[in-house]
C-alpha cells in the first residue's frame, strides 16, 4: 500500500534542459511534446480521439497537433516481447525533441517508475550523461542525481541489463 501512496505524489521532474519525467497522474502543462509510454493510456486516448489521430506503421500514435506521441507499452512484459526497435525509436524521439527541436518534452507512463523511466535512463546512458561500468552503478547514479523514483521491473529491468550500455540506440 505504501508503494502506491508515494506514486501519487510524483510530480514532473527536470532531468536536463527541456526534458522532464513523471507520471500520468501529474502532467506537465507547459510541455510542448509529451511522450506517453503506456498501453492503457494509448488505448483510452484512441477510444476518445480515434478520428483525430495518426498511427504509423510501427503502431506509434500521434495526436492531431503532433504534440502528443503515444507508445503502447506493457507495464510487465517478458523481456523477449519488448520491441527493441520501438525502444530505440522512443529514445530517438527524446533526443530529437529535446536537443534538435529544443522543445520542452515530458515523458511519462501511468505511474512514472518503470516504462518511461527505462527509456529516459537508456537515453541518458546513450548520450553519455551517465558513465558507469555496470548497469547497477548507472541505475544507482540515475536515482541519486536525476530521478529517485526509478524502479524498472520485470522484463524492462531484464532488457535494461541485457543491452547496457545502449551503444547503438541513438541515430548518429
Amino acid at each position: 500500500m505504501k508503494f502506491f501512496v508515494w506514486m501519487k505524489k510524483i510530480r514532473p521532474q527536470q532531468i536536463e534542459e527541456n526534458l522532464f519525467l513523471g507520471s500520468g497522474k501529474n502532467v506537465l502543462e507547459e510541455a510542448e511534446i509529451t511522450l506517453v509510454c503506456s498501453e492503457k493510456i494509448y488505448k483510452n486516448y484512441f477510444k476518445k480521439h480515434k478520428h483525430e489521430v495518426y498511427i504509423d506503421s510501427a503502431g506509434v500514435m500521434f495526436s492531431k497537433n503532433k504534440d502528443k506521441i503515444f507508445f503502447s507499452l506493457k507495464d510487465k512484459p517478458l523481456s523477449k516481447s519488448i520491441n527493441i526497435n520501438l525502444t530505440k525509436k522512443i529514445i530517438n524521439y527524446i533526443d530529437i525533441s529535446v536537443n534538435k527541436e529544443k522543445k520542452i518534452t515530458y515523458i511519462h507512463c501511468k505511474y512514472g517508475v518503470n516504462r518511461s523511466v527505462s527509456h529516459v535512463f537508456m537515453y541518458m546512458i546513450a548520450k553519455k550523461k551517465i558513465n558507469k561500468n555496470s548497469f547497477k552503478e548507472a541505475l544507482k547514479e540515475f536515482k541519486e542525481k536525476f530521478y529517485k523514483y526509478a524502479y524498472p521491473i520485470f522484463g524492462w529491468k531484464t532488457m535494461l541489463k541485457k543491452y547496457y550500455p545502449y551503444i547503438d540506440f541513438l541515430n548518429k
